[in-house]
């Protein structure tokens, strides 16, 4: 779920919300890998046309099946995906 941002507990420490838990305000927040990983962007993916493009709708359609799947919301154990 992660945890709270170092200057809101600074804050909480300095205007006495916060009892119980030494914090040192005097020194740099630590790093924590865990936020640095989950905060970069992944690459864009290019949007480039391959191949030929639908002149009308339906002419072009892709459709992914997949099954069984457990817990369906309607008692179904298929499902598909058309693009």
């Amino acid at each position: 779920l992660g945890h709270m941002n170092y200057h809101t507990v600074v804050n909480m420490a300095t205007s006495f919300l916060l009892s119980g838990m030494p914090v040192d305000t005097s020194s740099a927040p630590p790093k924590c890998d865990h936020c640095i990983l989950r905060k970069q962007t992944r690459s864009s993916v290019p949007k480039v046309c391959v191949g030929d493009k639908a002149s009308r709708k339906w002419e072009l359609v892709y459709a992914d099946v997949m099954g069984p799947c457990d817990g369906t919301g309607c008692g179904n154990s298929i499902k598909a995906s058309m693009v």
